[in-house]
């Protein structure tokens, strides 16, 4: 091993540490009915965005319809057809 010098002074090597974690057996073991309950609570969540966004998507292709069907009769007028 070489020594390193720094400002006239033989520079140490830092010393390894090593953190030692106590072990909680009681914050690691989760409730099975509390995680089914979650799940669940999940779904319905999920159930209700999927919901929510088809309900959107329906109204505004509604809406675009009625747009273009607008369009379309203006067109119509326009080129001075039926």
């Amino acid at each position: 091993m070489t020594k390193s010098y720094y400002y006239g002074r033989v520079e140490n090597q830092p010393t390894k540490r090593t953190i030692k974690r106590k072990k909680t057996n009681d914050s690691s073991v989760m409730d099975q009915d509390q995680i089914a309950w979650d799940q669940h609570q999940n779904k319905r969540l999920n159930d209700k965005i999927l919901e929510t966004y088809f309900k959107a998507n329906e109204t505004l292709n509604k809406r675009v319809g009625w747009i273009v069907e607008g369009a379309m009769k203006k067109h119509k007028q326009d080129e001075g057809g039926y």
